[in-house]
């Protein structure tokens, strides 16, 4: 009798070990996917696809001048050593403004926003926007946009959510890189310029209120215009859109779970 009770109770602590070495290698295994930054892409284009002279394929868009170009043709487009295509966004003496909006694959909290630009300032460029717009729906409207900002005419960035204009300034005719960071749990969004920090108030803001507070986002486009009298020309190339993945936390809600399970102990 007092052996088979010794039996069980040594199988019974194997079980349990057991159990606890699975439940310690899956959140090893968690750690391990969460140190390798275990992300997705939910939007890319680089508009090498689409044939120059048209908008670019799966865009939608209102009114205004949208055509993607190629640096082979067109004397003006800046990201040559990128790729021959990129798109244009021209607001022409139109009343309206141009709009091109780019739907993401899947509705987002969190991520990432990329892009290179390029703005062309010409003397018939005095008053009007560029802008950058990150929402659900088709983001031309207020209520659709987290995300809202602006470079106008002295290349100055301003912010419709809040914090006015920012330290930083865009150098018209010149290539930049952009990037975005929003994060609809705090409707708050912070980026950078060429890789330095987007600030305000003398670098005192780091991080920009939403326009609109959002549960997702779906959508990200560009608009120029605001002016019948004056041309807007600006060039968008690289679009990409970095989204966590959820298999990190996915493993450690299992290795939690099983870390809880405990074999029953037969009776004697």
């Amino acid at each position: 009798m007092i052996v088979y009770v010794k039996c069980n109770i040594s199988l019974f602590w194997r079980s349990i070990m057991s159990t606890r070495i699975m439940s310690a290698a899956l959140v090893t295994a968690a750690l391990a996917v969460g140190a390798s930054s275990a992300s997705a892409a939910i939007l890319s284009q680089n508009f090498e696809g689409d044939t120059p002279g048209g908008a670019p394929s799966g865009t939608l868009y209102t009114s205004g001048h949208i055509e993607v170009v190629d640096s082979s043709t067109n004397p003006v487009d800046p990201f040559a050593a990128s790729g021959n295509h990129s798109l244009l966004v021209e607001d022409n003496s139109d009343p309206n403004s141009a709009n091109a909006v780019f739907s993401a694959s899947g509705a987002s909290t969190t991520g990432t926003f990329s892009f290179d630009f390029w703005s062309t300032k010409d003397g018939t460029w005095t008053t009007p926007y560029f802008e950058v717009r990150i929402g659900n729906s088709t983001v031309q409207n207020g209520s659709d946009l987290g995300v809202w900002f602006a470079f106008n005419n002295s290349g100055n960035i301003v912010n419709y959510g809040g914090q006015g204009t920012l330290d930083q300034t865009l150098t018209h005719n010149a290539s930049h890189t952009i990037v975005i960071n929003y994060d609809t749990s705090t409707d708050k969004w912070s980026g950078t310029l060429d890789n330095v920090p987007l600030t305000a108030g003398s670098g005192s803001i780091t991080q920009f209120d939403f326009y609109t507070a959002l549960a997702s986002v779906q959508s990200f486009g560009f608009s120029a215009g605001y002016s019948t009298t004056t041309t807007v020309r600006g060039f968008v190339d690289n679009l990409l859109v970095v989204v966590p993945e959820p298999t990190t936390l996915s493993l450690l809600a299992v290795s939690a779970g099983l870390g809880l399970l405990r074999p029953r102990r037969r009776r004697i």
